[in-house]
């Protein structure tokens, strides 16, 4: 099966973390023999003028659909895989880290959790894109890139995870989605108990997810927003790639209900 593995991100002021996330990438590409392709800003090209005009050129809106019109050009081409991992994507443990082999399509299977006003831990199970890959001939495609355009022409207010994650998700809820599940999305306070190797919300993820990860989603959206400091993932980083998550797996081995 020839695969291409592809990523966007911009050229300029990038974190140096988001860089060693990437090279992790590149490296996983190389010894699984994957193209490998970088696409930096001209990746909002792949998108209708109109498209991006409607959103503001909203990042994540836009981003969200020209991966999907990404895979379908490389699909039509020679390729019988596309893969698109995040930019924000860290894969720790080469060796373990596998897609699933069946024909079809795939995206990243997500445990949430958070703390409400009250301080209460919320968890919850959704589905996101941060990890996807399309076969040849698959029909979700097509329908997923059709859906996009018709959520954004119908709307004139968007969440910027309306055609990436919201969608995903309340699709799965109807009509269940092939769910890769050896990579894990920490969320702020997750993050800060991976540090910690303990608290709460580590526990809660480790009982929900159930399965263990090689690779994870280090959600860049948390910088932008100032809940999260550079220092802050390349630490999570630096103990996730020395450790090969070894902790984390046997934490949630014990934690599993």
């Amino acid at each position: 099966m020839k695969t291409i593995v592809y990523q966007s991100f911009r050229t300029h002021d990038v974190p140096n973390w988001i860089n060693v996330c990437m090279d992790t990438v590149k490296t996983w590409a190389a010894k699984n023999q994957y193209d490998y392709v970088f696409i930096d800003d001209e990746l909002f090209n792949k998108v209708p003028d109109w498209y991006r005009q409607k959103v503001n050129s909203q990042i994540h809106l836009v981003s969200d659909l020209a991966r999907l019109n990404l895979a379908r050009e490389y699909l039509d081409k020679e390729f019988d895989r596309a893969i698109w991992i995040d930019a924000d994507v860290v894969i720790f443990d080469q060796e373990n880290f596998q897609l699933p082999q069946h024909q079809g399509y795939s995206f990243s299977r997500e445990v949430y959790v958070w703390s409400d006003r009250n301080q209460q831990l919320k968890m919850q199970r959704r589905v996101n894109n941060a990890v996807m890959y399309m076969d040849k001939g698959n029909h979700f495609l097509p329908f997923y890139i059709e859906s996009c355009m018709n959520m954004i022409k119908s709307r004139e207010e968007f969440r910027h995870t309306l055609v990436g994650t919201d969608f995903l998700s309340a699709v799965n809820h109807y009509y269940p989605i092939d769910h890769i599940h050896s990579m894990g999305l920490f969320s702020p306070l997750l993050t800060q108990n991976i540090i910690a190797r303990s608290g709460p919300a580590l526990d809660i993820f480790c009982q929900h997810f159930a399965h263990p990860i090689y690779a994870a989603n280090l959600c860049l959206t948390f910088r932008s927003r100032n809940r999260l400091k550079d220092r802050t993932y390349s630490q999570v980083i630096d103990d996730l790639i020395s450790s090969k998550g070894e902790w984390l797996n046997e934490r949630m081995q014990h934690l599993t209900i």
